[in-house]
């Protein structure tokens, strides 16, 4: 039986697509700071399948073929980052210590507000270490945040 979806093959350490409804874009000549060295690799294009990273690679190394081509021009792309201690529903101020008795309503739009402040920055996960309830535990990926409901 044939599948009707892009179907990955592997050459050697490679793993490439054809066929399928699969969206490809390429960001073409970014410069990549990944932390693994103390400066910016440059020259380097990002493959994007169905939103998610195929590759990264020297210009190139990456296949063009039927992709969308997107000029970074040089701009710097950095990984998603994580906070591994957050304090998302804290608020801040001179009087923050006492906000966390705030209800818990405004206690988890406080930390949604501040979870897409993290986002703005390029955090999409992270971790809050000083929520004054386990029932405000918060989860930010991308945008969107999974709360409990009340």
């Amino acid at each position: 039986m044939r599948s009707s979806g892009p179907v990955a093959e592997t050459a050697g350490d490679d793993l490439t697509y054809r066929s399928g409804n699969m969206s490809r874009t390429i960001l073409h000549d970014a410069a990549l700071a990944d932390g693994s060295s103390d400066s910016l690799r440059l020259g380097v294009s990002v493959a994007i399948a169905d939103g998610r990273i195929e590759s990264i690679g020297a210009n190139d190394d990456i296949d063009h073929q039927g992709a969308e081509m997107i000029d970074a021009g040089g701009a710097v792309v950095v990984p998603g980052m994580v906070d591994c201690h957050s304090h998302l529903t804290m608020q801040g101020g001179s009087h923050w210590i006492a906000r966390g008795d705030d209800p818990p309503p405004v206690l988890r739009q406080v930390a949604r507000d501040n979870a897409k402040r993290l986002v703005q920055a390029g955090i999409l996960w992270a971790r809050d270490v000083g929520a004054p309830s386990t029932r405000l535990a918060v989860s930010a990926q991308a945008t969107s945040m999974r709360m409990p409901a009340g």
